[in-house]
């Protein structure tokens, strides 16, 4: 048809990540952002406190989604971007251990970061 239009087919894409089908707690604050305050380890779950920048609060367990997705993107040009966020693996004493899979690369251990437990000034606790 010479007088249909082809822009619509040959406009670029917005290329947006998916949106997260989860909850995510703290989901506009990475997780160099958050400060652990307080773990308890009492009761079959243990739980941590994080403090975000604003000064509120926020109680996070084992399993929960934590922090601002991160997006990756695959299979080149004409690949898709798809985003993955950082799990919260372990509440241990003094500190808690996060994990983030990459779904598209199973072959490669995911990785991992420590948050851990520091008095109120900021400085690192020394081990006696």
């Amino acid at each position: 048809d010479p007088f249909r239009t082809y822009l619509n087919i040959l406009k670029p894409e917005d290329k947006k990540p998916q949106k997260i089908q989860r909850e995510v707690v703290l989901s506009q604050y990475s997780l160099d952002e958050l400060r652990l305050v307080a773990i308890v380890m009492g009761g079959e779950y243990p739980r941590a406190m994080v403090v975000d920048p604003g000064g509120k609060g926020w109680v996070i367990k084992r399993g929960d989604w934590v922090g601002r997705p991160e997006t990756v993107h695959i299979g080149g040009a004409n690949g898709a971007d798809y985003s993955i966020n950082w799990r919260v693996d372990k509440v241990r004493d003094g500190e808690i251990v996060f994990t983030r899979e990459d779904p598209a690369q199973p072959g490669i251990p995911p990785a991992s970061r420590v948050i851990a437990l520091r008095p109120d000034n900021g400085e690192a606790r020394e081990k006696l």
